[in-house]
């Protein structure tokens, strides 16, 4: 069962870099295409042609247009109050990831958004891991989001106006900006999303490439799936109704399905692969959609969604004609099919799956917010069907405009005015939610700015095993790295979950952020920030939501218990390379000055153990069993006793048994235990292999003294 899971884990993580890879390469291919100025070759109703001077002085004109809106807006993004992104400490759980890291695969795959972490791990390693290059990064996704989106619109030959208007509309929008300028994985979801919506195009559109462009299509919605599966369902539909278009268009018959039988194979299997993702999901995450007496609540959800938390945020007098204005759209964009029948088919495809794609969206995306902007990245994905209706309306409008006069010049001047007009309004929605800052964006934005100004001069110390430990050693220079220079100064990091989440866990060591007396009055906080706690999760149970005091940061770690827990971990590095000696100094002189750590303890008596005084090490354990019976592991305890009395496949058994059983509850409750088991594993392992080399020249002496070897 075990190593299915794992093929699994593999399989999933190897289609996540696959797809990612496919789908960039494809991108910057047709996005180059666009707008190169080159006389390239476009493919239009069957036959090739070459772009004209127009349309290439087009194409510079909207590229200087896009470097200029780009620059001005990533200059703008700095003025924008920084946010998590996410509820639930989900923020901080996804930044913890590291995508490359092959010992994180299990909680990289383990994560309902997972392809978007791959953007997030190629941000670390180009930058050094640097949690400000995240937030540029989600900056620079969420305009090339908007990109792919023009590009979508010029593919579906809508008006150059149109495509204008659709970006503007989208990247102007204030939910835009506050989203791409978050920690979270929402502009990487869009960017995967809108990227799949331009493959379809691209491979019910064009006449070539049609089997790399499938590919194309199948790499996308991959990513789709494995950012947000719901989703996927609107990327999958469209994808089946370009394929029926491709298949009428071609006029396949049913009597060709054997030329076909390798994408039916392709299809199939991909299928399997997409039902076994959703399955692997369904196994983790819990369900936080409608119950069936709200999924008739469509209206209600519309109005919540794009009405109140939307359009009445940075134009409330106009809020009150979105109702209007939408039905005026699927008017225009049908009309329109009947009286152009260039248009007929696509129209009338097009209006119907938009419909189709609101209806669904107003069931799944029910109202949820116990706070403003609780779940502003809903209401933009929430959004992009509307941008594509705006589109396709204006795209009507313009053709219903066709015989007046100057028309090209009013086309233009008219857009212009319209996307003035909007980014001023969504400018004022942006400042007026300024101040709407909860705990977690407080935190992230502190951490963020102290990894600047802490460079390597400080070595940090977290010895909680939860998401934010994981995130200071993936960010920050950490006492567990033994590669680091252990000369620096060590801080101690306090974060928010002290002061507003009650824990219930067995806590195993004396020394933790959760404890009385980690932090005390004196202490020097070399980087620190106070506020007033505002709703962070919504675990009411667990959370304290009282507006309590908060002050949070890196601690100067000079007390007698700071320093034990620091001489432990230089034990640890000395275990770690096979210098039992010193390792075993390090952990004595941690429980000198600590006597209530356990886990110095423990590493004492393994160190002993495996310095073969086994008399010392049962004596120790002994001791730590009977003084610290109350918060030990039995089992734990248990493998230390059979490593003591030399009994080294018990031990290995129990160790193995202990990780094993872990893992597959996936509680990580005893993290720390949990790495000092693998050390003895590795250790314990290297033992026996060396006993069983002695064993062999023992025999091959033995063997030599009798003469029969020679034999």
């Amino acid at each position: 069962m075990r190593m299915i899971e794992t093929f699994q884990i593999w399989l999933f993580y190897s289609l996540i870099i696959l797809s990612f890879g496919i789908n960039l390469f494809f991108l910057i291919k047709k996005i180059y295409l666009l707008f190169s100025k080159a006389r390239v070759s476009v493919v239009s109703g069957g036959y090739a042609h070459q772009t004209t001077k127009a349309e290439a002085k087009k194409k510079i004109l909207a590229a200087l247009v896009f470097v200029l809106v780009f620059s001005s807006s990533m200059l703008f993004f700095p003025s924008v109050t920084v946010r998590g992104g996410y509820d639930n400490n989900h923020d901080v759980e996804y930044l913890s990831r590291s995508f490359f890291d092959v010992k994180q695969i299990n909680m990289v795959v383990g994560s309902k958004e997972a392809s978007p972490l791959i953007t997030d791990g190629i941000s670390d390693v180009i930058s050094g891991f640097s949690l400000n290059t995240i937030l540029v990064k989600n900056r620079l996704v969420i305009f090339f989001s908007a990109l792919i989106l023009f590009a979508l619109f010029i593919k579906l030959k809508l008006d150059y106006t149109a495509a204008v208007l659709g970006f503007g509309f989208f990247y102007f929008n204030f939910l835009a900006i506050l989203n791409g300028n978050t920690f979270s994985t929402t502009s990487s979801n869009m960017f995967f999303w809108l990227s799949s919506f331009f493959a379809i195009v691209c491979f019910q559109s064009e006449k070539k490439n049609i089997k790399s462009n499938f590919i194309w299509v199948l790499s996308a919605i991959f990513l789709v799936l494995t950012s947000r599966y719901e989703l996927f369902i609107i990327s999958f539909i469209g994808f089946l109704i370009a394929l029926g278009i491709f298949i009428r268009e071609r006029k396949l018959r049913f009597t060709a399905i054997r030329k076909y039988r390798a994408f039916g194979f392709v299809m199939a299997t991909y299928l399997g692969i997409c039902f076994l993702w959703i399955t692997h999901v369904r196994g983790f995450a819990s369900y936080n959609g409608p119950n069936l007496g709200e999924t008739f609540n469509l209206l209600e959800n519309f109005k919540y969604q794009l009405i109140e938390h939307n359009v009445a945020l940075f134009m409330p007098q106009a809020s009150l004609l979105v109702p209007v204005l939408v039905l005026l759209s699927f008017f225009l964009i049908l009309y329109r099919g009947l009286d152009d029948k260039g248009k007929l088919a696509k129209n009338f495809i097009a209006g119907p799956f938009i419909m189709f794609w609101i209806a669904y969206f107003s069931i799944i995306f029910v109202p949820l917010d116990l706070y403003p902007l609780h779940f502003m990245r809903h209401r933009l994905y929430f959004f992009v069907p509307f941008i594509i209706l705006i589109a396709f309306a204006w795209d009507s409008f313009i053709f219903f405009l066709r015989r007046l006069r100057f028309l090209k010049i009013l086309k233009p001047l008219m857009v212009l005015a319209l996307i003035i007009i909007y980014v001023l309004a969504n400018i004022r929605a942006v400042d007026s939610l300024q101040s709407e800052r909860r705990t977690n964006d407080i935190e992230l934005n502190f951490l963020s700015e102290s990894q600047r100004e802490m460079a390597d001069k400080y070595i940090v110390i977290y010895p909680a095993f939860d998401s934010r430990f994981f995130l200071l050693k993936k960010y920050f220079p950490f006492y567990e790295d033994c590669s680091i220079n252990k000369e620096a100064e060590y801080l101690k990091y306090i974060s928010v979950e002290k002061f507003i989440i009650e824990r219930k866990e067995n806590i195993i060591q004396n020394y933790h952020p959760l404890k009385p007396g980690y932090v005390k009055a004196k202490d020097n906080a070399v980087f620190k920030t106070s506020f007033n706690h505002k709703f962070y999760t919504m675990f009411s149970d667990r959370e304290k939501r009282a507006e309590i005091p908060i002050e949070i940061g890196f601690y100067s770690a000079d007390s007698s218990k700071d320093m034990a827990w620091i001489l432990n971990s230089n034990g640890q590095c000395e275990f770690k390379t096979g210098n039992l000696n010193k390792a075993l100094k390090y952990f004595n002189d941690a429980v000198k000055l600590d006597s209530e750590c356990l886990v110095c303890a423990y590493n004492a008596s393994a160190a002993y153990a495996f310095l073969s005084k086994e008399k010392d090490a049962l004596l120790a354990l002994k001791h730590n069993i009977e003084s610290r019976a109350s918060y030990g592991n039995p089992v734990f305890e248990s493998a230390l006793m059979s490593i003591a009395s030399n009994e080294e496949k018990e031990a290995k058994r129990l160790l193995e048994n202990f990780i094993n059983d872990d893992m597959e509850k996936n509680h990580h409750q005893n993290e720390i235990l949990l790495n000092m088991a693998s050390m003895y594993l590795d250790r314990l392992n290297e033992r026996i292999l060396q006993q069983k080399n002695l064993n062999c020249k023992m025999i091959k002496t033995a063997l030599k003294s009798t003469k029969i070897y020679q034999m």
